[in-house]
């Protein structure tokens, strides 16, 4: 991740493994990707239900901006809330870069 092109794609493909483990409903993998920062704040069992509350069914990464170790990612995410299907939202996620590894800020 030498250059911020290298930077991005990673982060890239890193958004799209942990919406793709979210829309599976796999939330342990998509657990896998918080910070360990963001790990001791939600412990695994709080992140679950939270996750299970919404139904996704789609994630798109429209742009990803890093600067040093901090990557802005903006995603457009379709999910299911009750009564309401197939709900578009935007929403801007934190990446951060710790100890050469690539985590999710998770703001539950």
């Amino acid at each position: 991740m030498s250059t911020p092109e290298a930077r991005a794609d990673a982060v890239r493909a890193k958004v799209n493994a942990r919406w793709s483990a979210l829309i599976k409903g796999d939330y342990d993998a998509a657990y896998a990707f918080l910070s360990p920062t963001s790990r001791t704040d939600t412990p695994l069992d709080v992140y679950r239900h939270k996750m299970k509350l919404v139904q996704y069914r789609d994630a798109k990464v429209n742009d990803v901006v890093c600067e040093t170790d901090v990557c802005k990612v903006s995603v457009t995410i379709t999910y299911d809330y009750q009564k309401f299907k197939s709900v578009q939202t935007p929403q801007e996620e934190r990446w951060v870069v710790e100890n050469g590894q690539l985590w999710y800020v998770y703001r539950g």
